[in-house]
């Protein structure tokens, strides 16, 4: 079963260097909020293209930092997206903003 964030994971894969992983978590931090907005507009505007696209990067964020249960829906998010199953995006973005505030949780607790 997927993990929110599979800590273990994300430090085996950057060699156990936990200032490295704090950087990394440090600029996913900062930077998925505006990725989260642009699948949400997305969403909004029924836009099965950019849905493709956002949900794309936002599967590559989340896999880089072994965010697991988001990783997972956003690369669903994308196959909606591709397909143009508008419904189906929708229903998947209301799960995915849900992982999404469990991740920001996880990874409050590491600072």
């Amino acid at each position: 079963m997927e993990k929110t964030l599979n800590f273990e994971s994300l430090l085996v894969r950057l060699g156990n260097d936990i200032e490295l992983v704090n950087e990394i978590l440090h600029l996913f931090k900062d930077t998925i909020p505006e990725q989260v907005e642009a699948l949400k507009s997305a969403v909004e505007e029924k836009n099965t293209e950019l849905i493709q696209y956002a949900a794309h990067t936002l599967k590559g964020s989340a896999g880089n930092i072994s965010a697991e249960k988001l990783a997972v829906t956003a690369s669903v998010l994308e196959i909606a997206g591709k397909e143009g199953n508008i419904v189906g995006a929708e229903s998947l973005f209301s799960i995915f903003l849900k992982e999404y505030k469990e991740l920001e949780i996880e990874i409050r607790k590491l600072f």
